[in-house]
């Protein structure tokens, strides 16, 4: 199923968003798949996931770093096993 998906989302900006709408991705897993698209063999995938990366990444960590500790976030690491599925 998701090789078909990847033959049909072309590289955009807009990739990202539409991959957290359409698996319903948490935040963290949204930075996780980033993470692995850094790896496509198409260049064009390359560098947009590194933009992405590149700007949620520092989102997501800060959003820890200032979360009031007894606050925790839907979709945090809290919630999210060492597999991120």
């Amino acid at each position: 199923m998701y090789y078909c998906l990847f033959q049909t989302l072309k590289p955009s900006p807009t990739l990202f968003p539409q991959l957290r709408k359409l698996l319903k991705l948490t935040p963290v897993q949204e930075v996780v798949f980033g993470l692995a698209l850094q790896h496509s063999t198409n260049p064009e995938l390359q560098k947009i996931s590194s933009q992405f990366v590149s700007q949620k990444l520092p989102e997501l960590i800060a959003s820890y770093v200032d979360a009031d500790n007894s606050r925790q976030q839907e979709g945090g690491l809290h919630e999210t096993t060492p597999e991120v599925y």
